[in-house]
């Protein structure tokens, strides 16, 4: 089974910071990540601690300049692209 995976780059407009990771691609489009991979880009985005900067604060893009947003509502860390939010349900 070939998994399709893309890179999405998250941005922290207050510390200036990236963090790169690779997102498995859903059937829908959606994209998928892990509780790490989350982790792990948390904490390169900011490292402190007692930082109230909201971590991922800023677009985060594929590298064709496609925006996504956080998925709330998925029980599994999700991101949804931007022309989502035009769709009608």
């Amino acid at each position: 089974m070939n998994t399709s995976r893309k890179r999405i780059t998250f941005h922290n407009t207050f510390h200036n910071t990236k963090a790169v990771s690779f997102a498995k691609v859903m059937q829908d489009g959606t994209l998928e990540l892990s509780d790490s991979q989350v982790r792990r880009a948390s904490r390169k985005l900011c490292g402190m601690s007692d930082c109230e900067c909201g971590t991922f604060r800023g677009p985060i893009c594929d590298d064709e300049g496609d925006r996504y947003y956080w998925d709330y509502n998925s029980q599994k860390p999700k991101l949804v692209p931007a022309s989502f939010q035009n769709r009608e349900e």
